[in-house]
């Protein structure tokens, strides 16, 4: 694709998606080889996510409570327990994704006699 459009072609899509850090314009871009930065790389799935459309991320500085009686006081870190809710293997899970047939199959396939 980066022959035939040009590296500077497609260095406009990810412009678009939020990279900002320099990019070389040359074939081994398809490899990855320009450095991009943590947020950038974020910005740039999110807008995936969204369908496309790009929305400028913003860092959350701080979080208000905004329960009755609060008066917009800064939400408090509460301290929550965390425990397992299920034996892995009681639950059937321990053979990733053999345990739901996606090895093994499931399907049509599996139902025709050898």
């Amino acid at each position: 694709m980066l022959v035939e459009l040009g590296p500077q072609k497609v260095i406009d899509t990810p412009r678009r998606m939020g990279i900002r850090s320099p990019l070389q314009p040359n074939l081994s871009l398809a490899l990855g080889t320009s450095e991009v930065t943590p947020l950038e790389m974020a910005a740039a799935f999110a807008t995936l996510a969204a369908g496309g459309v790009y929305a400028e991320p913003v860092a959350i500085t701080r979080v208000l409570d905004v329960l009755p009686g609060a008066r917009g006081r800064r939400a408090s870190a509460r301290v929550r327990e965390v425990r397992a809710g299920r034996d892995v293997r009681a639950a059937g899970l321990e053979g990733g994704a053999a345990g739901c047939g996606a090895l093994s199959g499931s399907g049509t396939a599996r139902r025709q006699p050898p």
